[in-house]
């Protein structure tokens, strides 16, 4: 199943981040409780060793967009080199929310292939 998870993933990984390592896991809706209420997927990252960690809700939510979701995800990762200068706080979260879902979106659209 993470194999599943990975070769979708993957090439989204090679455009957004290329030479990136990138882990994939699916996880309970506890697990990514635990670290964002609510949260469907999460992408963690290690911008200064170039690493990141993908949890994806398993099971998949039946209407949801699971590409477009990894999109979102890897945004995250390729903005956090920057995002990773700013100081935490709410309202660096929704900014950062924004511009990612935003982005998200159109690269999902301008990339049907991937």
């Amino acid at each position: 199943m993470t194999e599943d998870l990975e070769r979708l993933g993957k090439p989204i990984a090679e455009t957004l981040i290329p030479g990136w390592r990138v882990e994939w896991l699916w996880s309970t809706q506890e697990e990514l409780d635990a670290i964002i209420p609510g949260a469907m997927a999460i992408c963690s990252t290690t911008p200064t060793r170039s690493m990141a960690l993908v949890r994806v809700l398993s099971p998949w939510p039946a209407g949801e967009s699971l590409v477009e979701t990894l999109w979102h995800e890897l945004t995250h990762a390729a903005w956090s080199p920057l995002t990773s200068l700013i100081p935490a706080s709410d309202g660096a979260t929704m900014v950062e929310e924004q511009i990612v879902e935003r982005f998200g979106v159109l690269l999902s659209k301008l990339t049907p292939g991937l």
